[in-house]
């Protein structure tokens, strides 16, 4: 029993520890801000590029995160995620 008591104590924990998630629609501008923010304090492993526009015109940024961002590494997948 006290090992499950102590199974529960850590779930308990945990579930409090954990900062509570909020989803809400972010500004367009505040998305690019976080993109050259987070690229700013990691320079070595990221870069930020553009693969074209919206229909309202605005650019669609992609934050490449890599051990050598902007080089193709034969053999190794391409996985990006873009705003």
């Amino acid at each position: 029993m006290s090992g499950l008591l102590s199974v529960f104590l850590h779930l308990f924990l945990l579930c409090k520890l954990a900062a509570p998630v909020t989803f809400r629609h972010r500004r367009y501008d505040d998305l690019v801000r976080t993109l050259y923010k987070v690229h700013n304090e990691c320079p070595h492993i990221t870069r930020v590029y553009s693969v074209g526009r919206s229909v309202k015109g605005r650019h669609l940024y992609v934050l490449e995160f890599s051990d050598y961002p902007g080089i193709h590494e034969p053999l190794k997948p391409e996985v990006t995620g873009g705003f």
